[in-house]
């Protein structure tokens, strides 16, 4: 689908033109290149679903790429890959206008395009509003998306000191961490394509220095919940090892008590023919009470260690 939108003020000017263009086919893309001088290169970065944000100037074209995130990936619990959780929308500033492609038809670019199709004719001129416009709409894109990162994080935070699954509550942080990691990624490649643009009137615009620390805004959240997240893990993995500390803690007191009775057992099991105690009456009850004596001793020495009662206390 294509939508056209154009302004002219006078007759003798040139009208100024911004041109949407939704999933289109390479025939319609081979069109537009033809019609407005688009280098081939661009076209085969435009058509490439997986293109991590870029930009670069050919002739008088500034072509851009930038990833916004997906709102329909906000509530996937298994979704962490960059082509999973952002699309890509292509950017073609002419010197006489603008066009977008983009797979899918995104909410927020419909809201701009109807927002300034009701503008006066002389407002559609000034393209550098339009393209900030868009792009600080990209950018704004990653704040619904890390927000419900945020809520599911705080979620794992207090189910971590419970007596959830282990290995269910690893694998949940495990791809909010992933998910996160992507947007982190996605937000610095577009604020480095975005700092390299070099088209005068956009960049003395008063909306791109907001653009800018929009940006930064939400990387530096994206990486402040990476860390949150990195924290956590931390914090659960030490919590696992400290409870299969205490497992093993447990099996060796208890192993501790019957070692030297298997000891014991094992020497006066052997049947040898020439063993006096075999023979003796008072052996086996003698043999019973050697073994609950070491038993006592035992208990007593892990008892002046504290080593039985620190055990009980976990």
């Amino acid at each position: 689908m294509i939508r056209i939108l154009t302004s002219k003020e006078k007759e003798s000017e040139k009208s100024i033109f911004w041109i949407d263009v939704i999933d289109p086919s390479t025939q319609e893309l081979e069109e537009l290149a033809l019609k407005y001088q688009l280098h081939k290169t661009s076209l085969i970065d435009c058509l490439d679903p997986l293109h991590l944000p870029k930009y670069e100037e050919v002739i008088d074209t500034h072509f851009m790429i930038l990833r916004h995130a997906d709102p329909l990936m906000e509530k996937s619990s298994t979704a962490d890959t960059v082509c999973e959780l952002t699309r890509k929308i292509a950017f073609f500033v002419l010197p006489q206008g603008l066009i977008t492609v983009h797979r899918s038809q995104q909410k927020f670019i419909d809201l701009i395009f109807d927002k300034w199709q009701s503008y006066p004719s002389t407002e559609l001129q000034q393209t550098s509003k339009l393209i900030n416009q868009l792009m600080k709409a990209v950018i704004l894109s990653y704040q619904p998306a890390l927000e419900w990162v945020d809520q599911e994080f705080l979620k794992l935070e207090t189910q971590v000191l419970t007596h959830i699954r282990q290995s269910e509550l690893l694998k949940q942080l495990y791809f909010l961490k992933g998910r996160v990691s992507v947007y982190k990624k996605m937000l610095l490649s577009s604020l480095n394509a975005i700092s390299q643009i070099d088209i005068t009137h956009l960049k003395t615009s008063p909306y791109f220095q907001d653009l800018k620390e929009e940006g930064e805004r939400q990387y530096f959240r994206a990486d402040e919940m990476l860390e949150d997240m990195n924290s956590l893990l931390q914090t659960q993995l030490a919590i696992a090892s400290h409870k299969t500390n205490e497992v093993i803690r447990v099996l060796t007191l208890f192993s501790v008590f019957f070692l030297p009775l298997t000891f014991i057992v094992g020497v006066y099991g052997m049947n040898f023919e020439y063993m006096p105690e075999l023979h003796w009456k008072l052996g086996y009850p003698a043999i019973l009470a050697l073994m609950l004596m070491v038993t006592t001793i035992i208990l007593l020495w892990f008892n002046h260690k504290g080593w039985w009662s620190h055990s009980e206390n976990h």
